[in-house]
């Protein structure tokens, strides 16, 4: 097997290997395909509700979270304040 940087799971036959946790999660749905058909993959990942990202090379972006702020002096204080109210 050759190393791939870009592919999030990779099949090469005999041997099936994924980079992380839900790129696992959508090589447990390759996999599925590979042995039962897609309409059966397609109905599991619809039945566990998860969008399975089918081609391992397409990279995911994900929105922009919201933005943590860095300082927390002065929060706890009027977080506590309108509990004791």
């Amino acid at each position: 097997m050759l190393w791939d940087n870009v592919s999030r799971w990779v099949d090469d036959g005999r041997y099936v290997t994924s980079a992380g946790v839900s790129s696992g999660t959508d090589m447990g749905f390759h996999l599925v395909d590979r042995l039962a058909g897609r309409a059966v993959a397609e109905t599991a990942a619809k039945e566990a509700e998860y969008d399975w990202h089918r081609d391992p090379q397409t990279p995911i972006y994900y929105p922009q979270q919201a933005v943590v702020p860095t300082s927390r002096e002065g929060q706890s204080r009027k977080t506590w304040e309108h509990l004791i109210r």
